[in-house]
């Protein structure tokens, strides 16, 4: 009862005095809103702000002043995903620290606009049409049929018969597809800018626009006019889903299971070497199988190299097959390494005299021998037109009694034997050069088998040496067919031999194939053409083996995911060899990757191109600017016809060029002085690859400081972007494709000559009319184009020339940290003041991100249904338990994310992000709760900077101690006037060394783009700086000192300080909240601007940092450790205590001691540091108290040891503080006391 009566009577004074304590106050809600949001906080922090920041004056007018990130181009197809968000959230975060730190940024979100998947959604779109409309007319036939009325139905079923014929043209598909992306193209911005995302959305660029277009054509005109663009029929991955050639870039690599075959082919002649060697009965090793003897004209050199037109050249080439007179080749088109010598051509005649000698007919039986090959296409065996071996390899002969003798690599001798355990070894071996010169035949097409086989006979094929046999796969002969193998074409194209595909656009054999399988036409050659034909090979006796399930890694087409083929086609290509020296220089010394292992990946991407193919069999994409003469096909391609392309587009857009146009009305696209027949021209229909359109996206940053005036300072300096930022599988892609257009349009030679000026390389294009390129070859673009051939081998290298689709992943060089850089091995380009030394690159820093997986680490896919869509994590979806997080909470989870590699994303993670949010909000709403009738300045002295500090420090210490300790005390108050400054005391010092080196490590992860560490140091500041420390400590001075007491003020000026910096550090991650919180934060902190992002980064003055007072800190929360625990056992365990303000802490340490000392000079602040109603330094505890709790040997951080006694307070709780330092007979303690009759006495003066 009695009991009860004092806590009724403490609960009443404690209502009476409620009123007299300082709760927060603020307007600043718990929860965000999201009416608040989208109606305010957005356009302020986006659209508002872009256009203040885009229209403010370059400072000094300095290129240094202005950072600039490309935005890699969406395709405008579809919603948005997760990846997508990630990507734009990460660009944003880089944008909004430049922009906090005073630079003008520029940023234009863009879009890829062009290429298959619309085209094809088009397409399917006008058949579901067209199907819906038979339907309709086939039920209006039944009716009319039914009241038989025979003329309607007529003309009914006339209409569906013109209906299923109709398909889409050209245009049609142009137009349709234009209007599809540009609607998606706006949706998407929409979902973009509700990111938060800060940019020129008014205004992005779309590879669909005229300007656009405009400016790729003159680009294609400025690689033109170096000579790098070329027409080749040659090997090319080519997509059967989608019936267009396919880059590098667009494939992707998947475990794929082929049916592989070890074949055999008959030799039936042999070289003068081996020929020398089976009539010794014996070869052995070491022997020199050459002897010294010059090999009869008959028998080819190692080196032999026909011409397109020697009739008696190997394997018979059908009338489509020969070479074009033009493409005859000579040592004009080829490269220094490539050229023919003297000795190596054989003419017509030499052939036929040497195939007449006595010495080269068969007069005598030979055993029967084949070359045993390796191929995982067996289907390529059709298109058979020589074996390669490598000269520098060993070879053995091995028979068996079911396959006769065969020719095999020493090297892969066990892996054959493995095959067939009874093969014997002849032991016989020689070198790969010995069987050059030999022959053999292809039983597939119509080749005899055996050494009866007349002397030249048409079917007999060249074994050539190949530096892409290898010792390690295969049987070290590879099966070579130059139309369906990058290697192959480049072997035999030294040869004369030309490549040959008997497959159509859809992948299935022609009509074309040999006569003996033609009956294979219409087959798809990956299925049942490739079955069929290993039933054909099995039948003719020339399967060794055949591997039903040869699991390996093939390209797919990464739009329709199936697997591609590799077949020859008359197409335009870049010739990357003659640019690829330089480039990769440039990106190594020149260009930061983040993380370092970029710059390997993508200049091996680069360093293992020749070519880049960039036409397409389709419509809706930017032409290549090509005219073709009806009659023969050949293709009229020069500056003038790629200038008159660009001036047309420019006023009528690309529907101008597939329009149709006949007879003179051709003349308008002929440069002026053209004297031919413009009716004897037709314009090309191929499209440029959507990587040329994209990477031909630098243009928009060059043309956007040409009208700022300062593209010469960026050629200077020698790139125009800051920041190219994508995910990682943009190294095959944009990244790549950016550079190698721009140094492709840097002219070297004009430099060298001193004709090249800075505003020619990135300015305006210059190309000139040059005189009309006409060589009559369907297959040459310019006779200076023609000569770009290939100048080293692909890098696609397989044991078997069709088995070249096949590619292993690049080893990337792992790095440390992903947050850094690789190091520059030079600077800025040196230059003159009217000259360029080196070329302009798009980009000075190359950032990749990696994917999104779900929370089982797998990748995401709608197949798997674990995809979360952006705006499931802005708005939740209760039903799979995502919470809603809003833009912040977005964008908290793309930054709190290692993203150099791949982001998992799912309920569990996207709950702690909420959570972390909270902590973040709630610690602003106390700051900005406890500032309430806070003056900054106005506390202090009038004289002092409006702004709140002095000599720098908006705390408002001296010049001498900007921390305001006494000279001879450092934790005091002032030397000077003791109203000059704040009474910091040494937490509120401690709290701004901590403070200052977070604004340091943010500021440095921001420039080293490592965001996820800018949230971890924030969190642990906010957890354990303040939430666990300053705050809880705090909070006493805060709720029960005067309003005007020189502590509580002090307190609230670090909460300013901590909360004004918070705002910069966490300002690009979560820009609504730190705009929500800038325009509830007192007018002495905003000073009447608008944003935090135009007030700029606000730094924290280097002199707070204390390292001894952080040290001394480790030490004091050693010691509250310490005392915690006893509490903790206290209040949890025995429930002797509801909290520790209850105790008295008795402390007992070595007077002469080191720990003693330390904790004299800290004694009158340890009660409230360690959240006791009272400490007592080596004094003597009460002798029965009612709890002791003890800690005897407590060891302090190093300082020596001391004894701990946790005991009852002595006094009485205080109703208004709730402290233990109320004395017997009073309703306050002192302090509560003197404040509260002061706040009396201010009331009655009032």
């Amino acid at each position: 009862m009695k009991n009860s009566t004092a806590a009724g009577k403490f609960a009443e004074m404690t209502h009476k005095y409620s009123r007299t304590v300082h709760l927060p106050k603020c307007d600043f809600a718990n929860r965000s809103n999201r009416k608040l949001i989208e109606e305010k906080l957005l356009p302020q922090t986006t659209s508002e702000l872009y256009k203040w920041n885009i229209e403010k004056p370059l400072k000094d007018g300095k290129l240094s002043n202005l950072f600039i990130l490309h935005d890699g181009p969406p395709y405008a197809n579809g919603d948005i995903h997760i990846g997508h968000a990630l990507n734009k959230v990460l660009k944003d975060i880089i944008l909004r620290y430049e922009l906090l730190r005073g630079k003008k940024v520029f940023y234009r979100p863009g879009w890829d606009c062009h290429g298959l998947p619309i085209e094809l959604k088009m397409l399917e779109r006008h058949e579901r049409e067209k199907r819906k409309a038979e339907r309709r007319l086939k039920v209006k036939i039944a009716a009319a049929e039914r009241e038989a009325d025979q003329g309607e139905a007529a003309r009914l079923r006339a209409e569906l018969t013109g209906l299923r014929g109709r398909h889409m043209g050209p245009l049609e598909i142009i137009r349709e597809s234009r209007k599809h992306a540009q609607a998606t193209q706006k949706k998407q911005a929409e979902s973009f800018e509700r990111l938060g995302i800060l940019g020129d959305f008014a205004h992005p660029y779309l590879t669909l626009s005229r300007g656009f277009v405009v400016d790729q054509l003159k680009v294609f005109g400025r690689l033109f006019e170096r000579g790098l663009i070329h027409r080749q029929e040659k090997p090319v991955y080519w997509s059967c889903e989608n019936a267009t050639a396919l880059a590098e870039g667009e494939l992707e690599y998947h475990e794929h299971v082929s049916r592989a075959a070890y074949v055999k082919f008959p030799v039936v002649r042999l070289s003068g070497a081996l020929r020398e060697g089976r009539e010794g009965d014996k070869l052995s090793e070491g022997d020199n199988l050459n002897g010294g003897d010059k090999l009869n004209e008959g028998d080819l050199p190692e080196n032999d190299k026909l011409c397109g037109k020697n009739k008696s050249s190997v394997g018979v080439l059908s009338e489509k097959d020969k070479l074009n007179k033009h493409d005859k080749l000579c040592e004009g088109n080829l490269h220094e390494h490539d050229k023919l010598n003297e000795h190596d051509e054989l003419s017509e005649r030499k052939l036929s005299e040497g195939n007449s000698s006595e010495e080269n007919k068969s007069t005598h039986q030979l055993e029967p021998i084949s070359a045993l090959v390796w191929t995982s296409t067996p289907w390529t065996l059709a298109s058979n037109k020589a074996i390669c071996i490598n000269e520098n390899l060993r070879y053995t002969l091995v028979e068996s009694d079911e396959d006769g003798v065969m020719i095999v690599a020493s090297s892969c001798l066990d892996a054959v034997r493995q095959l067939k355990p009874g093969l014997r070894e002849l032991g016989v071996e020689f070198a790969g050069r010995d069987i050059l010169g030999s022959r053999y035949v292809n039983p597939l097409v119509g080749g005899g088998v055996g050494a009866t086989e007349t002397v030249g006979s048409p079917t007999e094929m060249p074994f050539l040496h190949g530096s892409h046999v290898t010792a390690g796969t295969g049987t070290g002969l590879v099966h070579t067919a130059p139309g369906h193998g990058q290697d192959d074409y480049l072997v035999c194209r030294r040869h004369g031999i030309a490549p040959y595909s008997p497959v159509d656009a859809r992948g299935r054999f022609t009509a074309d194939l040999p006569g003996p399988l033609r009956d294979m036409a219409g087959l798809k050659v990956l299925t049942r053409g490739n079955d069929r034909m290993i039933d054909r090979a099995r039948a003719l006796g020339m399967c060794f083996h055949v591997d039903n399930h040869y699991v390996h890694s093939y390209p797919y087409d990464w739009r329709s995911k199936k697997p591609v083929v590799i077949r020859a086609t008359p197409q335009w290509f870049i010739d990357v060899s003659q640019i690829k020296a330089r480039t990769i220089d440039a990106l190594t010394g020149r260009v930061k990757f983040w993380p370092p292992r970029g710059l390997r990946r993508l200049t091996s991407f680069i360093a293992n191109r020749d070519e880049w193919c960039i036409s397409r069999q389709r419509s809706w994409g930017v032409p290549i600017p090509v005219l073709y003469r009806r009659d023969t096909g050949e293709p009229l391609m020069s500056s003038g016809v790629i200038a008159r392309a660009a001036e047309i587009i420019a006023a009528e857009d690309v529907d101008a060029w597939f329009a149709p146009e006949d007879g003179p009305a051709m003349a308008r696209w002929l440069p002026a002085g053209f004297t031919g027949d413009p009716a004897q021209y037709t314009k090309g229909r191929d499209t440029m690859d959507v990587w040329f359109d994209s990477g031909s996206s630098w243009t928009v940053v060059r043309d956007y400081l040409r009208r700022e005036g300062i593209l010469d300072q960026a050629v200077s300096r020698g790139y125009l972007a800051d920041v190219y930022l994508e995910g990682s599988d943009q190294h095959r892609g944009w990244f790549q494709s950016s550079v190698l257009t721009a140094v492709g349009s840097w002219d070297p030679e004009k430099v060298e000559k001193g004709g090249l000026e800075k505003s020619d390389i990135l300015g305006k294009s210059n190309i000139l009319d040059k005189p009309i390129i006409s060589d009559g070859s369907p297959n040459l673009a310019s006779s200076t184009a023609s000569t770009n051939l290939e100048k080293s081998t692909s890098n696609l290298q397989s044991s078997t020339a069709s088995t070249n689709l096949e590619k292993s992943a690049s080893n990337s060089e792992k790095s440390t940290s992903p947050y850094t850089a690789n190091k520059l091995t030079s600077t800025s380009p040196p230059v003159s003041s009217t000259k360029i030394a080196l070329p302009t690159l798009p980009y000075h820093n190359v950032i990749t991100h990696g994917f999104t997986l779900d929370e089982k680490g797998d990748k995401m896919s709608k197949s798997l249904g674990n995809t979360i869509a952006p705006a499931e994590i802005l708005d939740g979806n209760k039903q799979r338990g995502i919470p809603a997080l809003g833009v912040d909470g977005l964008r908290l989870w793309v930054s709190q994310s290692d993203y150099s590699s791949d982001v998992t994303v799912g309920p569990t993670v996207l709950g702690h992000v909420a959570e972390n949010l909270k902590k973040f909000r709630f610690t602003f709403r106390f700051m900005l709760g406890n500032l309430h009738g806070f003056g900054g300045s106005a506390h202090r002295d009038p004289a002092a900077d409006p702004l709140g500090g002095y000599a720098g420090d908006p705390l408002g210490g001296y010049a001498g101690d900007p921390l305001g300790g006494y000279a001879g005390d450092p934790l005091g108050g002032y030397a000077g006037d003791p109203l000059g400054g704040y009474a910091l005391d040494p937490l509120d010092r401690y709290t701004l060394s901590r403070l200052q080196a977070l604004e340091q490590t943010a500021s440095q992860c921001y420039r080293d783009y490592n965001f996820a560490r800018v949230v971890k140091e924030t969190n642990f500041f906010v957890n354990n700086v303040l939430s666990a420390l300053y705050f809880d400590i705090k909070k006493d001075c805060l709720y029960t000192d005067a309003v005007d007491s020189p502590r509580r003020l002090a307190t609230q000026a670090v909460l300013a300080e901590v909360l004004r910096t918070l705002v910069s550090v966490l300002g690009p991650i979560l820009p609504m909240l730190a705009q929500e919180v800038w325009t509830a934060s007192p007018a002495f902190l905003t000073r009447g601007v608008a944003s935090p992002f135009i007030a700029g980064w606000h730094p924290v003055p280097t002199a707070y940092r204390r390292p001894d007072l952080e040290a001394d800190f480790t030490r004091l929360l050693a010691l509250r450790d310490r005392i915690r625990a006893l509490t903790d056992t206290a209040t949890r365990r025995d429930r002797a205590v509801r909290n520790s303000l209850e105790t008295a802490a008795y402390v007992t340490a070595d007077p002469e001691g080191e720990l003693f000392a330390f904790l004299k000079k800290y004694n009158s602040y340890l009660a409230d540091y360690l959240l006791v109603s009272r400490f007592v330094l080596n004094g003597q505890p009460p002798a029965h108290p009612r709890y002791d709790y003890r800690d005897a040997h407590a060891d302090i951080a190093g300082l020596g040891h001391c004894s701990i006694s946790l005991v009852p307070s002595d006094r009485l709780k205080c109703p208004r503080c709730w402290k233990f330092t109320r004395d017997e007979g009073t309703e306050l303690c002192g302090r509560c006391q003197h404040v509260v009759d002061r706040r009396g006495r201010m009331q009655v003066e009032g």
